[in-house]
C-alpha cells in the first residue's frame, strides 16, 4: 500500500500544484504528498536525488517530471523497485536505480488521448499515480518490458549535485579511493586544476578546498563555511577528474 507520494520535478509551484490537484481529484485516500524541486532540465541531479532519497522510503510513489522532451516519442515508464514505484520519462532520470529494478512497464500513452502535449506530468503521470493509489495494477497501463532495461545517462566522473551550501557531490564512490587524512588531492574541474586536502570533517581545514567521504556514499568537495560551487563557477553535470585517484576495486 502506498503511504506517501513524492513529486520530484523542475516545475514551479503553478505546475506542481496542478499535479497534486489532479492526483487528489482521482484518489481521495488520506496520504502524504511531498515535493522536491531540482534545477531546470537537470536529469543528472534528478537521477541522483531519486536514487538516494528512495533508499529512505518504503511504500512510496515517486512522480518524476523532469521532461524536456515532453510530447515527443520518448518512452515513459512505471518502475517497481522493492516496495517503491516510480513514474516518469525514460530519459536517464532513473539511471541510478538500474541495479535494483524489478519491473518496468512501458506506458501506453494512447490511453491518454486527451493529454496536453506539453504537460504529461499532470495529464498522464498524475492520473496514473491517482489510479495506482486507488488499487490499479501497474501492468494495466502498458506493456511489461521483460528486459527491465531503461535509458542510462553517462554519469562517470561528473558532478551529481551541488547543495545550498555549495558543497559538490561527485559521482566518484567513496570506496573507489584510498586517501589518508591530510593528504593533498589534485582535482581538475572544467580544465581548471585545483589542490584540495582530504579531511574527515568540514572544520579540519578552514582555508583550502577540502575533499571528503560524503554521507551519500560519494566523494564531496567543499570549503569551510564557503560556497565552493560559486567559487569554482561549476554546474551539475560538469566533468571532474581526480588526478591521484587510486582505485581499490
Amino acid at each position: 500500500m502506498i503511504k506517501v507520494v513524492i513529486i520530484l520535478t523542475d516545475f514551479e509551484e503553478f505546475y506542481t500544484l496542478q499535479i497534486i490537484g489532479k492526483i487528489l481529484s482521482i484518489s481521495q485516500k488520506n496520504l502524504q504528498i511531498r515535493t522536491l524541486r531540482v534545477r531546470n532540465y537537470s536529469i543528472t541531479e534528478a537521477s541522483f536525488l531519486i536514487s538516494h532519497i528512495s533508499n529512505f522510503f518504503e511504500n512510496a510513489l515517486f512522480v518524476c517530471v523532469v521532461d524536456p522532451e515532453v510530447g515527443t516519442k520518448r518512452r515513459t515508464v512505471i518502475i517497481e523497485q522493492g516496495k517503491n514505484l516510480f513514474v516518469g520519462p525514460d530519459n536517464g532520470i532513473f539511471s541510478m536505480l538500474n541495479a535494483r529494478i524489478e519491473k518496468v512497464v512501458e506506458i501506453d500513452e494512447d490511453k491518454f488521448s486527451n493529454a496536453s502535449k506539453t504537460f504529461h506530468g499532470r495529464d498522464i503521470f498524475a492520473v496514473i499515480a491517482g489510479e495506482i493509489l486507488n488499487g490499479k495494477d501497474i501492468t494495466e497501463f502498458g506493456k511489461t518490458d521483460a528486459s527491465r532495461k531503461i535509458k542510462m545517462s553517462n554519469l562517470k566522473d561528473k558532478i551529481l549535485y551541488i547543495d545550498n551550501f555549495g558543497n559538490i557531490i561527485t559521482s566518484i564512490r567513496n570506496e573507489s579511493v584510498n586517501f589518508k587524512v591530510g593528504e593533498e588531492v589534485k582535482l581538475k574541474i572544467k580544465g581548471r586544476e585545483i589542490s584540495s586536502i582530504f579531511v574527515e570533517t568540514f572544520a579540519d581545514e578552514k582555508e583550502k578546498f577540502i575533499i571528503y567521504y560524503g554521507s551519500s556514499g560519494f566523494l564531496e568537495i567543499g570549503k569551510f563555511m564557503d560556497n565552493v560551487g560559486e567559487i569554482l563557477k561549476v554546474k551539475v553535470g560538469a566533468q571532474i577528474e581526480i588526478e591521484n585517484k587510486t582505485k581499490l576495486f
